[in-house]
């Protein structure tokens, strides 16, 4: 899988896949989130972010230019969006 997307974009986007926020837990209301796992999948120049629990899915669209390989990969979100790095455009 390879693509190519603005570091800012990506980061926003994996924070707000984890859908944080109040809801409902075991002891009645209190933050939440889906979870840091997420599903990418990179198809047709289109980089999908998904995340869910049973009750809930989201999922994001990022629209990548450049060179893309399709495939698709599971990673923890509180780890990948610090390994990833900045390379700017020449």
């Amino acid at each position: 899988m390879i693509f190519t997307t603005e570091s800012d974009k990506l980061s926003k986007a994996l924070t707000s896949i984890q859908v944080k926020g109040k809801g409902s837990t075991n002891s009645g209301f209190g933050n939440t989130s889906l979870g840091s796992y997420v599903m990418l999948i990179v198809k047709d120049n289109t980089l999908s972010i998904w995340n869910g629990n049973n009750t809930f899915f989201v999922k994001l669209d990022i629209t990548l230019t450049g060179e893309t390989n399709e495939g698709s990969c599971v990673v923890d979100t509180t780890t990948f969006a610090q390994t990833f790095s900045y390379a700017p455009a020449i």
